[in-house]
C-alpha cells in the first residue's frame, strides 16, 4: 500500500503559510455604587499582557474558555520594563548586557517590584522589533531563543514568566457575569474577531483597593472560588490604584481581539510544493485562504458559543474535494461538496510547550474518491469550511494508496 503525506515536502518554492491568529487583549474598569450606578469608570482601553501559560494553555482551551473567569488583586510588580539608556546585542543564541549611565544595571538585579529585572521564561522586545525569549540569566548576559543577529540597541523586558497575579484578593466566574450590548458579545472587523466579557465583582463590606486584574481560563464556566490564581491568562497593572468604598463594586471589561490570517482577497495566497508520494513529486500549484471565521465566540448573554475550527484548541474534521472553485475572499464560505468529497477525523500531535503551533492530522482510507480527481482540500467541511487549499490542476489518489493531510496553526501574541 502506498501512502501520499502533505507534511513533509521534498522541496519548495513557495511553501504553503500556517493558519496564523495574532493576539492582543485590552481591559476597562469601573466602580458601581449599590444601586448600580456608575461612580467612576475608566475612560481609555488599557493594555494587558499575556502569560505564557496563558499563551500555551491555547492548545487546551479554546478562545472563549480562556476568558472564563476574572480575577484583582493589590500586586504592584510591573508587567515591562525598560532597559533605557542601557542596551544589548544578540549573536546566536546569546544576549550580551551593557549598561549605561543611568539605564537598568544587571540583567538580575531587582527592578519594578521584581526581585530580578529578568527571569527565565521573560520575553524581550528590542527597539528594533526583535524578540527574544530568556532560557537562562545572569547579570550581564543571558541564553535566549531563537538564534539571531541583534546590533547593540535599548530593549523592554515583558514579564511574560508570571504565573498569576501578585496578590490575589477576589476571583469571580460565570455567576457574576455582566451581561448584555456592549459588555458581552463578539464583533468583527476586518479578518479581527473580538470577544469581550464583562464581570461584576461582589460588593465590598469594607473599602479595599485594587492594583492588578486578570482573566484566566477554566472549562467550567460556573467558577469555584478555590479555582487556582495560576490558570491566569493575561494579567494587567491598573494604571491607577483602584479605591473601592463598602457598599460598593468594581466592574471589569475584558476583550479579547483575535486577528486571522491568511488575510487575502480571491483567490488567496499562491503556493507551490512538491508533495511527497503525489503523482510525480512534480511541483503543485494552488491557493489559499481562511474560509469562514468560525472561532469560538462569545454571545451578549456571556455564554461560548459557536464553531471553534480555527482556534488553536479545535480540532475541525479534514476534507478533500473534487470542486475547483476559487477561494474567495477571507471569511466567506464557499461550497465545496463538488460532485465527490471525502471528511475524516482530525487527531492533533502533542504540544511542545512555548511553540505556539498545533498540527491536525487526519488520514484517508484507500478507496477515497477515485483517481485524478482531488482538487480541493481545507479544514470544517466541504460545505462550510474554515480553511482552503485549491490546486490549479486535479491531483492524483489511486484506489492502492492512503492520504494524510497535516495542517499547521500558529497563534502569537502583541507584548503590552
Amino acid at each position: 500500500m502506498n501512502e501520499v503525506n502533505l507534511r513533509e515536502p521534498q522541496k519548495e518554492i513557495i511553501p504553503p503559510t500556517s493558519i496564523g491568529q495574532t493576539l492582543s487583549g485590552k481591559y476597562k474598569v469601573s466602580v458601581i455604587d449599590k444601586d448600580n450606578n456608575v461612580v467612576w469608570e475608566q475612560k481609555d482601553w488599557q493594555k494587558n499582557l499575556i502569560l505564557n501559560q496563558g499563551m500555551d494553555a491555547l492548545y487546551s482551551f479554546n478562545y472563549g474558555n480562556a476568558m472564563n473567569v476574572a480575577f484583582a488583586g493589590n500586586g504592584t510588580a510591573v508587567n515591562s520594563i525598560y532597559t533605557g539608556d542601557s542596551s544589548g546585542s544578540v549573536a546566536s543564541t546569546t544576549l550580551t548586557f551593557v549598561p549605561g549611565p543611568t539605564g537598568l544595571q544587571s540583567l538580575t538585579g531587582s527592578s519594578g517590584g521584581w526581585s530580578s529585572a529578568v527571569q527565565v521564561g521573560d520575553m524581550l522586545h528590542f527597539d528594533d522589533a526583535s524578540e527574544v525569549r530568556i532560557l537562562a540569566v545572569s547579570n550581564t548576559s543571558a541564553s535566549i531563543t531563537p538564534s539571531s543577529t541583534i546590533v547593540l540597541q535599548p530593549f523592554t523586558i515583558f514579564k511574560t514568566s508570571q504565573t498569576g497575579l501578585q496578590a490575589p484578593i477576589h476571583l469571580v466566574g460565570y455567576n457574576n457575569l455582566f451581561s448584555g450590548t456592549g459588555y458581552c458579545g463578539t464583533s468583527y472587523v476586518g479578518n479581527v474577531v473580538q470577544n469581550r466579557r464583562s464581570w461584576d465583582f461582589n460588593y465590598e463590606t469594607s473599602s479595599v483597593t485594587f492594583t492588578e486584574v486578570g482573566v484566566g481560563y477554566t472549562y467550567d464556566s460556573v467558577y469555584a472560588p478555590s479555582f487556582p490564581n495560576s490558570h491566569v491568562f493575561s494579567r494587567v497593572l491598573l494604571p491607577a490604584t483602584v479605591s473601592i468604598a463598602a457598599n460598593q463594586k468594581m466592574r471589569l471589561i475584558y476583550e479579547l481581539d483575535i486577528a486571522v490570517t491568511p488575510y487575502a482577497n480571491s483567490p488567496g495566497v499562491p503556493f507551490t510544493a512538491s508533495i511527497v508520494g503525489w503523482g510525480t513529486g512534480s511541483l503543485v500549484p494552488g491557493y489559499q485562504n481562511v474560509g469562514g471565521y468560525y472561532i469560538s465566540v462569545i454571545d451578549v448573554g456571556g455564554g461560548t458559543t459557536g464553531t471553534a475550527w480555527l482556534d488553536p484548541a479545535g480540532t475541525p474534521n479534514i476534507f478533500v474535494s473534487n470542486s475547483s472553485t476559487p477561494n474567495p475572499n477571507s471569511g466567506v464560505v464557499v461550497d465545496r461538496s463538488g460532485t465527490s468529497n471525502a471528511q475524516a477525523a482530525t487527531s492533533m500531535d502533542a504540544y511542545v510547550p512555548f511553540s505556539f503551533t498545533a498540527y491536525k492530522s487526519a488520514t484517508f482510507s484507500t478507496n477515497l474518491l477515485a483517481e485524478n480527481d482531488l482538487r480541493t482540500i481545507g479544514l470544517g467541511s466541504p460545505g462550510s469550511n474554515a480553511f482552503c487549499c485549491v490546486f490549479t490542476q486535479n491531483q492524483t489518489k489511486t484506489n492502492v494508496q492512503t492520504l494524510t493531510l497535516s495542517f499547521v496553526c500558529t497563534w502569537g501574541r502583541v507584548l503590552a
